[in-house]
């Protein structure tokens, strides 16, 4: 039984290493294994999620608006190359329109993984003011800062 699983190991390894030499350079190969790792495929600009990539994803829910704004707030991040923030703001939009309850107040949302603090005042701002400031000067044409 030990022989006949060894030698399926290594059959199996083989395999692997064919398949692998078939691949036309070895940056093709690189990008096809950080692609299969991460579930992700590469756009200009970086890297978007392989569920959502090209298709725009209805938002529903209590927080709808909220998650609308940080998604807006993503996009303009990701336009002006701030790849950081622009996925940062996207995992918040995400999270926002998962919630199945309204979020009325921040301490609510404190602790929730992706959540700092540049977040929380950016929702506090719009549980006060209907509005997020940053957004509001993207909008503007201004360019918003280095946060």
């Amino acid at each position: 039984k030990a022989e006949k699983k060894e030698k399926a190991d290594k059959v199996a390894k083989r395999d692997k290493a064919e398949k692998k030499e078939k691949s036309d350079t070895p940056l093709k190969r690189d990008k096809a294994d950080k692609e299969a790792k991460s579930g992700a495929k590469e756009k200009k600009g970086g890297y978007v999620s392989a569920a959502t990539k090209g298709k725009e994803v209805e938002i529903t829910g209590p927080n709808k608006e909220l998650a609308e704004l940080f998604r807006e707030l993503s996009s303009a991040e990701f336009e002006r190359k701030r790849i950081y923030q622009g996925v940062a703001y996207r995992k918040v939009w995400t999270a926002l329109a998962e919630m199945d309850t309204k979020v009325t107040s921040v301490d609510e949302v404190k602790g929730v993984a992706g959540f700092g603090p540049a977040t929380l005042a950016k929702i506090g701002q719009y549980l006060e003011t209907g509005t997020i400031e940053k957004l509001d000067q993207y909008r503007a044409g201004a360019d918003g800062g280095d946060e």
